[in-house]
């Protein structure tokens, strides 16, 4: 039977060298029509290194076969530019080794950051399989840089823990920004925090954020999953959320991944993407309606209610939610749905876990999109971090600055 790698690897292999037989982690970079890479990999260089273990960075430098010229150009003098750096600043250090790969003629189809992450987190697969090492695969981006405990962090987290992947804390930074970004991604990252803390306030299980330049997994769990997709956009979100489903995902807050406020145009959704349209749409931002999550919180608390129940216990138990959730759980097919689930669970916890599978991260974001839309519109920033901070026991702020800090320090503890 042919491997993952064998079926499904875009390239062959990348790092000529073999790897350390102390090979620990290993980071993927995607890059794309960048300045320069060595921002980051500078930041990593001036991490503390874990005391065993080695560490690789892989830099994937890429682009459409269908890009101009000039962005062909400029990824050439950045593998240049980073090659000559790696030469001069990083070789001769066994610790931790940085590499660069360049594919500037990727299919039209599938080029993008999906991809170029496929690319790089295969790689780092073949390295931990050629030493048979269950290592950890770990994702930054580019306009990132990280905190000097990074590699530290990241190691003792999955030494100390059984899990198979985990989020790691992230953080944009605001101190030197322009007014307008400033505003901009502390309204955008009010809303990131908001979205996962509301989750939790309604005991949603699969509340963790899924950010690409902050992620890391075990190589056996990210071959086991088929590997990374080839979304150009929210490859992440689709990415993360096979891991976490399997209940072994967790958060790691004791480093800190400093990601780019910067605005971009690249992908129809993201940091960049959220800069743009707030800065286009005087400043203002909105969050999903706290009704919406109120209403679902019902349902949330008294789904093992639905254990064994029948057509006609459904029915009756179903009046106990309100009328817009029913309205949505019709169009769903929550009564068949919950019936199936039944004929293949036998206890209620068995049924409740099988029931948040059906009711995943992406049913979640349906049905707020669904009560936004003929419900519950969304509320402002103000509103709803008022809503959030007064059920965490948190004190408002009038500086929406003051209330990100406030918010990130809660997540972090």
């Amino acid at each position: 039977m042919k491997s993952y790698l064998e079926k499904r690897a875009f390239t062959g292999p990348i790092i000529q060298n073999p790897p350390d037989l102390e090979l620990r982690l290993f980071v993927v970079i995607p890059c794309f029509n960048e300045t320069s890479l060595l921002p980051v990999f500078q930041s990593l260089q001036a991490c503390t290194l874990p005391q065993t273990g080695k560490v690789e960075i892989l830099a994937v430098i890429n682009a459409s076969e269908m890009a101009p010229g000039h962005i062909i150009g400029q990824n050439q003098r950045c593998e240049a530019e980073v090659k000559e750096w790696i030469s001069t600043h990083a070789q001769g250090n066994k610790s931790v080794q940085f590499h660069v790969c360049i594919f500037n003629a990727l299919p039209a189809k599938h080029a993008g950051v999906g991809l170029a992450r496929k690319i790089g987190m295969d790689e780092g697969l073949r390295r931990f399989k050629q030493i048979g090492t269950n290592g950890i695969i770990v994702n930054l981006d580019v306009d990132c840089t990280v905190s000097e405990n990074y590699f530290l962090a990241i190691d003792a987290h999955f030494r100390e823990n059984p899990v198979d992947g985990a989020g790691i804390h992230f953080e944009h930074p605001i101190e030197n920004e322009s007014e307008e970004i400033r505003h901009a991604i502390v309204q955008y990252e009010l809303h990131l925090r908001y979205y996962i803390n509301m989750q939790r306030l309604i005991g949603f299980p699969w509340a963790y954020q899924t950010i690409g330049s902050a992620m890391a997994v075990r190589s056996h769990i990210y071959e086991a999953q088929g590997g990374m997709n080839k979304r150009k956009a929210g490859e992440d979100f689709y990415f993360l959320q096979k891991i976490i489903e399997l209940g072994r995902f967790s958060e790691m807050n004791n480093a800190t991944v400093y990601a780019s406020a910067r605005k971009s145009d690249r992908v129809p959704f993201g940091t960049g993407k959220a800069v743009n349209d707030i800065t286009q749409a005087d400043g203002e931002y909105s969050l999903y309606n706290p009704k919406s999550f109120e209403i679902l919180q019902v349902l949330f608390e008294r789904i093992e209610d639905y254990y064994q129940a029948q057509e006609g216990d459904i029915e009756k138990l179903n009046l106990q939610l309100d009328d817009s959730l029913r309205a949505y759980l019709n169009i769903w097919g929550f009564n068949s749905k919950i019936i199936e689930i039944n004929q293949f669970t036998s206890n209620a916890e068995a049924f409740k876990k099988r029931f948040f599978r059906e009711f995943n991260a992406f049913q979640l974001m349906k049905y707020l999109h669904w009560m936004r839309d003929e419900h519950y519109p969304n509320v402002s920033v103000g509103e709803g971090i008022t809503y959030l901070f007064g059920k965490l026991g948190l004190n408002k702020s009038e500086n929406p600055d003051d209330d990100l800090i406030t918010l990130r320090r809660y997540d972090r503890d």
